[in-house]
């Protein structure tokens, strides 16, 4: 297969989406397809593995667009990009094109119109708008991260789609830090710093147990940077709460994680899945999640982690304070988060999957 993977941000933000894109590139690339990752230009374009060709066009950043609201700026931005990027699509006869964004849809349509290659969007997000129900119909396969993210597709959508969880290279994000009782439990956050993450939950629960010994660090970048370095210090929590740029790479990851005792993740919006969750729970982190959408797949209150309200402080504080008291309790915990990560979302078995669809549709309708 000649497989290109279009996503505008995965030459320059950090995220799940981008992980992913390039994870699985590297995996076809091993299997003996071809796969490019065609993303938008940067000064220091993000590029972890070499082997994979990345080819870039211009695009018009989301915040030099008019605020019309957020669909409008992401709209702008991704049609921007295709339209540079056409020459690329045009000449590069792919067999299929992988989209990661509702509104990648149109353009990838027009490219098919042009070239006959196959049209796979992966869906993560919610980010519906006017007149998709006019084109959705007309992708050729549509895989979504979890069973919440294809049961929130089909409310708005009558679509066939099928379910591939995303994976985590469970080899590497394997148990390295020492599982040992510690006097100050470290907590991490790490991620987008969006008001829908719901970080600001986080702080007010670090502040309610100001009287346990920790340390917490959250780590990310987002609209939410500066407001949260603000709350901390209005707590009076600068001492023992570090808010710091994100960072680079899975091996910045695997070092954050090695940091760490507990893992939180508190959003109070729609989140259909998490890259993060599953690499601290690979970890044998200790993991707190919000109990909200995809995130009810993968943690089972009190067997592989712990769940809690979200937009709750106090009942976020109560489970940090169950994890911080109880090293034992820690430690079962991630145990048992580790062996769930292995037996059902390891990035092979997911990326197999992925494979066999992207095949299944080639043959489908293989290119001229």
């Amino acid at each position: 297969m000649k497989v290109g993977i279009f996503q505008v941000t995965s030459s320059f933000a950090v995220g799940g989406c981008e992980t992913y894109s390039w994870n699985l590139a590297r995996y076809l690339q091993e299997r003996g397809h071809e796969c490019d990752i065609i993303a938008g230009a940067s000064p220091k374009p993000i590029h972890p593995f070499p082997q994979v060709r990345l080819l870039t066009a211009p695009y018009v950043a989301r915040d030099r667009l008019p605020d019309l609201g957020s669909r409008f700026r992401k709209f702008g931005e991704r049609l921007s990009f295709a339209w540079n990027a056409r020459d690329i699509v045009l000449n590069g006869r792919y067999d299929l094109l992988n989209i990661h964004k509702p509104y990648d849809i149109p353009a990838a349509l027009w490219f098919r119109r042009r070239t006959g290659c196959r049209i796979v969007w992966r869906c993560h997000g919610t980010d519906f708008y006017p007149g998709l129900g006019r084109l959705i119909g007309r992708i050729d396969a549509i895989y979504c991260v979890s069973r919440f993210a294809r049961d929130t597709l089909q409310k708005a959508y009558s679509v066939p789609a099928e379910v591939i969880y995303t994976g985590v290279d469970s080899a590497f994000f394997a148990p390295t830090r020492n599982a040992a009782a510690s006097a100050a439990p470290r907590i991490l956050y790490f991620g987008r710093l969006e008001g829908w993450k719901g970080v600001r939950s986080l702080v007010d629960a670090l502040g309610l147990l100001a009287e346990r010994p920790w340390t917490a660090r959250i780590v990310g970048d987002g609209p939410e940077y500066d407001n949260l370095r603000r709350q901390v210090r209005e707590r009076g929590l600068e001492q023992r709460v570090l808010v710091e740029p994100a960072v680079k790479g899975r091996e910045q990851v695997k070092a954050l994680l090695a940091d760490a005792d507990v893992a939180v993740f508190p959003a109070v919006g729609v989140e259909t899945f998490s890259n993060a969750l599953l690499e601290a729970m690979s970890m044998e982190c200790a993991v707190i999640a919000s109990r909200v959408g995809g995130f009810l797949e993968v943690v089972e209150d009190g067997r592989n982690g712990l769940l809690a309200e979200p937009r709750n402080a106090r009942a976020l504080a109560e489970g940090l304070g169950r994890l911080l008291d109880d090293a034992a309790l820690r430690q079962r915990l991630g145990v048992a988060a580790r062996r769930d990560v292995v037996e059902r979302f390891d990035a092979t078995a997911s990326f197999q999957q992925v494979e066999a669809l992207f095949q299944r549709e080639i043959e489908r309708n293989p290119l001229n």
